[in-house]
């Protein structure tokens, strides 16, 4: 695939399986085998197709009001780096880094970073110091 069908694929990873709940889509979009570099208790879901899911699925329904915004994305070969920012309607906010590689137009691997501990914070779970 070319960097741009790549980038392409990515957006609708964020649009129709982040944002709307498409979990139908995983099984397009995303590898049965695909593997997830995250925080353990993301990996906690399980792996592949299904723990991607499952974890996309846990996420909207803890935060059902989050919006999420593509603020830059970056490809370059089989990878692309998505930029973001995720908004709650409380205005709890965090920033991330989500790197995918592509194989065969799907998603095989996945690194995620992001601010847990200040939007974990905003929210109160976690208390300020």
């Amino acid at each position: 695939m070319s960097e741009e069908s790549n980038k392409s694929m990515v957006r609708r990873i964020w649009k129709e399986i982040w944002q709307e709940g498409n979990l139908a889509a995983v099984d397009e979009l995303i590898d049965t085998n695909h593997v997830l570099h995250a925080y353990p208790e993301d990996l906690a879901y399980g792996s592949g197709a299904e723990g991607f899911k499952r974890l996309v699925a846990t996420n909207r329904a803890n935060l059902p009001d989050i919006q999420l915004t593509i603020e830059d994305l970056i490809a370059e070969g089989d990878r692309v780096v998505t930029r973001y920012t995720a908004r709650t309607a409380s205005s709890a906010t965090t920033t991330g880094i989500w790197i995918d590689r592509i194989e065969a137009n799907q998603v095989v691997e996945s690194w995620v970073d992001w601010d847990r501990l200040g939007f974990f914070r905003q929210l109160g779970i976690i208390p300020s110091a």
